[in-house]
């Protein structure tokens, strides 16, 4: 175990937190170009 389980676990989880990041960034583009829309 040790320093290895932890460092397996970030490896792991990485591409979830990246992708999770990047559908945030594209939500949050959708709803601001939405809203500016709206107000035309």
């Amino acid at each position: 175990m040790g320093i290895k389980y932890p460092l397996t676990l970030v490896i792991f989880s990485l591409p979830f937190f990246i992708g999770l990041w990047t559908d945030g960034i594209i939500i949050t583009t959708k709803v601001t170009y939405g809203y500016l829309l709206l107000r035309g």
